[in-house]
């Protein structure tokens, strides 16, 4: 299930001029991500469309703002 808190469109970002296209659908602990200023950000995209598993997912919140 995912949720969507806001709207964002990729169109064109640096490094992709085409649409891109899943090649199967993500399997539960899979993630597909995207970078928030698409210009400048690596993301699944330009990866070749490859998708991060959750053990890959590291990080410590250090500040969190509820909606």
């Amino acid at each position: 299930q995912i949720r969507v808190y806001r709207d964002v469109h990729y169109l064109h970002a640096y490094g992709v001029g085409w649409p891109w296209k899943a090649s199967r659908p993500l399997a539960e602990d899979e993630y597909f991500v995207l970078g928030d200023n698409s210009p400048a950000s690596m993301d699944s995209r330009q990866l070749g469309g490859r998708f991060v598993v959750r053990e890959q997912i590291l990080g410590r919140v250090w500040r969190s703002r509820l909606p």
